[in-house]
């Protein structure tokens, strides 16, 4: 599968007098079979996230049995444990984990990474990314 990320710059102003112009970025993927879809950053848990998903994965939060939130990913009787500390994300499956920074600048590092995680994990295929920001 093929995925182009893209990202679109926003200036937007405050709303009152005292408040300067903020930037954001959005970021958008696009499927070489659809329309562009907005994805929540550009990091290892947004892009595991949208290709899960669109894989028929489902998701849910559940605790941990250490009391602390985590998603879990479901698809038939396979699951897959998101969780997450101050710097990294961690997922875990059938007692095999993989650990990702939670933020990554080299964007082929985190297309490796992405790709790690899906196919060890989730059994999906590696996405050829292309980075248009």
């Amino acid at each position: 599968m093929k995925a182009t990320i893209m990202s679109e710059d926003f200036l937007t102003e405050g709303g009152c007098n005292a408040c300067g112009p903020v930037h954001s970025v959005t970021y958008l993927i696009e499927f070489s079979e659809g329309r562009p879809q907005t994805i929540e950053a550009l990091d290892v848990e947004s892009l595991v996230m949208i290709f899960a998903l669109k894989a028929g994965w489902k998701q849910e939060m559940v605790m941990t049995d250490d009391f602390e939130d985590a998603i879990q990913f479901k698809k038939d009787q396979q699951k897959v444990l998101l969780t997450e500390d101050y710097r990294q994300v961690i997922y875990t499956a059938n007692g095999q984990a993989v650990q990702a920074l939670k933020e990554i600048e080299d964007y082929t590092l985190l297309a490796e990474k992405t790709n790690e995680i899906l196919r060890t994990l989730f059994k999906i295929e590696p996405v050829d990314f292309e980075f248009n920001v």
